[in-house]
């Protein structure tokens, strides 16, 4: 009896402590399920408690940022240029050349003109910047430096810009030649490439008068004239002429012919019209080919220049433009012009920079000799103190005789 007396009063006491042990574990267990699903629960409401950023505010365009100006959905300005276009005519080689046109507002409102660009680094343009009113105008200057080779300069544009009108395009109508003309002004003797191994060893120049003044064609390659068939009277005055050319006798591989002479540079056509006593073409023969520029301070663009005649006993002074030589920090100026034959001697007279600065204009000076008549040819040498490189030129003494 005192022993199950004893159990009940146990159970008794025992009752209250399971359901206090119980009630803590359901707390414990009810607070790892409420911890779970927070820590699963998706971000979207804490983004929300989260205040949005405000897009940033572009600052307002500085007046030296360019703003981009669709300039097809322009409206033409309202101007007439007169004349239509700057018409150069006939530009002797190495020559600077100026042509003016007038550009006039023949609208009812105010054209605001910016300026100019232009599609060839050889021509320069003057126009100032300004507020065009109704019917007043402004003059419009393009400069022409005419380069050392034969050359077309009628694809050239000069191009005027305004504020809140489409650009006004002005053509350039001009062809730089001596007197006389010679097509083709370069001889392709590897028409297809120089690695191959067709090879052109002969064909027809011609010869047309620029200033349509009639002329004889006296030597050709240094010998009488070949002409074309049907034959012309060398002795007749013609404004076109067509003359061959031939090298046969040189090896296309060595470029040298039975005497170890080496292929010319160049094919040279003597005249009697008084401007251009000599022409010349250059004879694109692998030998003489250009090399790429690599890491060579300048270069010039031609490889060779005819230069006026001059009578026995004087002097000649060309312009040789010179590129490359762009940055002060890194330019190698020419400071000597030697000459590589007794024909002629040559001297550096003067080296400046260009209007538009890309551009070196070397003035250079020959002398023939005192036994040089006629045509002559030769090698210039242009030093600088870390690269030199040839130039060559072809030139004509005329007879003190007259004959």
């Amino acid at each position: 009896m005192h022993s199950e007396s004893r159990i009940k009063s146990f159970r008794r006491g025992l009752a209250p402590k399971m359901i206090l042990t119980l009630c803590v574990a359901g707390l414990l267990v009810l607070a790892i399920i409420f911890l779970g699903r927070s820590m699963n629960r998706k971000p979207s409401s804490v983004a929300r408690a989260i205040p949005p950023v405000a897009a940033p505010v572009p600052a307002p365009a500085s007046a030296s940022q360019a703003t981009v100006v669709d300039e097809a959905s322009l409206e033409p300005a309202t101007v007439r240029v007169a004349p239509e276009r700057f018409d150069f005519g006939l530009m002797a080689p190495g020559s600077v050349t100026s042509r003016t046109v007038q550009l006039r507002n023949v609208g009812s409102k105010p054209i605001e003109v910016l300026g100019s660009k232009k599609s060839c680094s050889c021509t320069m343009v003057d126009v100032k910047p300004t507020v065009l009113q109704p019917g007043d105008e402004i003059p419009v200057t393009a400069t022409m430096t005419a380069g050392l080779r034969q050359a077309d300069k009628s694809t050239v544009k000069v191009i005027l810009q305004y504020a809140a009108h489409a650009p006004t395009t002005i053509g350039i109508e001009g062809f730089i030649s001596l007197p006389v003309k010679i097509e083709p002004s370069d001889i392709r003797m590897h028409p297809k490439g120089y690695d191959e191994p067709a090879y052109q060893t002969k064909g027809i120049i011609q010869l047309t008068s620029a200033d349509n003044k009639p002329f004889r064609v006296t030597q050709s390659g240094g010998v009488d004239p070949e002409f074309l068939i049907p034959v012309v009277d060398s002795t007749m005055l013609s404004l076109k002429h067509q003359v061959r050319w031939n090298l046969e006798g040189y090896d296309p591989e060595t470029g040298l012919n039975e005497s170890g002479e080496l292929v010319p540079e160049f094919w040279m056509v003597e005249t009697d019209h008084p401007g251009a006593p000599l022409v010349g073409v250059a004879l694109n023969h692998r030998i003489h080919r250009l090399q790429p520029r690599g890491s060579r301070p300048w270069f010039t663009i031609d490889r060779f220049g005819v230069i006026d005649p001059v009578d026995a006993g004087g002097s000649v002074d060309f312009m040789l433009p010179l590129n490359g030589n762009r940055l002060p920090t890194t330019s190698d100026p020419v400071y000597m012009v030697d000459s590589d034959t007794p024909a002629f001697k040559a001297e550096l007279i003067s080296s400046t920079p260009a209007p538009d600065g890309k551009v070196m204009n070397l003035l250079i000076r020959i002398t023939p000799a005192s036994t040089t008549s006629g045509a002559y040819s030769g090698k210039l040498l242009l030093k600088s103190a870390n690269w030199e490189a040839p130039f060559s030129v072809i030139g004509f003494v005329r007879d003190p005789k007259g004959s």
